[in-house]
């Protein structure tokens, strides 16, 4: 089992103990965000803490004995002369103050941290959100960092000595200003997941080309203009679970070559675009072996008519975008009996009608239709989205009242977002009526 898949049931098994608690979940219906209840919290915290397992710091706490995991909320650190930090192996950042004030603070403590103690112990190094800190060539000494978290910190370059860490495995530089990764990635030979800002296959994949390539796990950021290095490079890469990737509509024939040989994908996202960023044709092979596909994004232009054989067997979220679909995909994607969210977002059908017939979308919990802006009817068989929880209807302005929305009595929420005055005064009078008739049904969320 891999790290991930472990990590993942024991997850799992905390919360089916109730130690933790779900507060939030992902579109496939797993656990995105989550919290210990109080009384779980006030037991446990004080024992970690006791023991030196973690300090949360704050502008009013400090630690009284040595800590390995430091979560600041302060913004300022820990003043590195402190003996409690010498053997800290995980720092983690909740910076939410002033940029300048707070920057400073942090980047000073971590050039402490690094240069003058030298605390090569330090495994995790999560700084989201921190504004530019100011990371020297320092960096290197942490020998045995694996993460290095840097999103939303509005960076605009790396330090050279990134690759002097050998047992670095995840690199995060999503959200950032960094445009290309320094040629030193290559000897980063543990490399497993790799976040990138839309960074350009020429100037930044190829540095980390050779073995760190072929174990890398998640590849997600990643825009490719060239054909030669899609020939060159990826297709060493089998190993993938998670891919996201930009390219030019001229190189979707090879990259669907590849992709149909990544058997272990379990979250794909592709955008096909031209040369002046606009959405193009996306041309996809056959999904129908990739049983461990579970989630799935596609802007681009695809054939005017779809077949179920298109997406793998156990997909469970699908999305797609600028599909300019002219036959009413419905009836298709209804036969995928694992679909837990659908979302149709602008120009992904551009015909009149769309129906669900009965005995469609079984498992379908979440359906969102964003900017359909040639849709005017929509029908709902009964029978059908037997198990539907949430509808979202935005910017769909020609949409009809649609037809057997009250057979959908499962339905918690209902969101209208841009939507024309009469349409949204239509769903509450019938919403209404259906509290009046005792029916259990949801409650409507008025236009934004």
């Amino acid at each position: 089992m891999a790290p991930e898949d472990l990590a993942e049931e024991c997850l799992k098994l905390l919360i089916r103990r109730n130690l933790i608690e779900v507060t939030k979940l992902k579109l496939n219906g797993s656990p995105k965000t989550c919290r210990m209840p109080t009384t779980t919290w006030d037991v446990f915290s004080r024992a970690a803490v006791a023991l030196g397992l973690f300090h949360i710091h704050n502008d009013t706490t400090s630690p009284k004995s040595t800590i390995r995991r430091l979560a600041d909320y302060a913004g300022n650190g820990i003043h590195p002369s402190f003996y409690y930090i010498q053997s800290l192996r995980s720092y983690v950042s909740f910076n939410t103050g002033i940029r300048e004030s707070s920057t400073k603070k942090t980047s000073k403590f971590l050039d402490a941290l690094v240069s003058r103690r030298g605390f090569g112990l330090l495994v995790v190094l999560d700084l989201e959100n921190v504004y530019k800190p100011m990371l020297t060539e320092t960096l290197g000494k942490l020998l045995h960092l694996k993460y290095l978290g840097l999103r939303r910190t509005f960076l605009d370059s790396l330090p050279r000595s990134v690759g002097n860490l050998p047992f670095l495995e995840t690199l995060d530089v999503k959200h950032t200003n960094i445009t290309t990764l320094p040629s030193s990635i290559c000897k980063a030979k543990n490399l497993q997941h790799l976040y990138l800002n839309e960074n350009n296959f020429d100037t930044s994949f190829k540095n980390i080309y050779g073995r760190s390539a072929i174990i890398l796990q998640t590849l997600s950021g990643l825009f490719i203009g060239n054909k030669s290095v899609v020939r060159s490079y990826l297709h060493a890469i089998l190993h993938l679970r998670k891919l996201k990737l930009t390219f030019y509509s001229k190189l979707a024939g090879g990259l669907a070559d590849w992709i149909s040989k990544l058997k272990t994908l379990r979250s794909l996202k592709l955008r096909s675009i031209d040369e002046f960023d606009r959405p193009s044709t996306l041309e996809l092979g056959s999904l129908e072996t990739h049983h461990e596909l579970l989630e799935l994004y596609l802007l681009g232009h695809l054939p005017r008519t779809i077949d179920v054989c298109l997406f793998p067997p156990n997909l469970k979220v699908l999305t797609l975008s600028a599909s300019k679909l002219k036959q009413d995909p419905m009836p298709m994607l209804g036969k995928l009996c694992h679909l837990y969210c659908l979302k149709l977002f602008r120009n992904s059908y551009v015909g009149e009608r769309m129906t669900c017939h009965a005995g469609e979308f079984l498992e379908l919990r979440i359906l969102k239709l964003w900017m359909l802006e040639d849709l005017e009817e929509w029908d709902v068989n009964e029978g059908a989205l037997p198990r539907l929880r949430e509808l979202e209807i935005r910017g769909c302005n020609k949409l009809k009242q649609p037809e057997g929305l009250l057979l959908l009595n499962t339905l918690k929420d209902v969101v209208l977002i841009n939507m024309p005055g009469e349409f949204v005064a239509n769903v509450e009078r019938d919403l209404v009526n259906a509290f009046v008739k005792g029916i259990t049904f949801p409650i409507a969320a008025l236009p934004e």
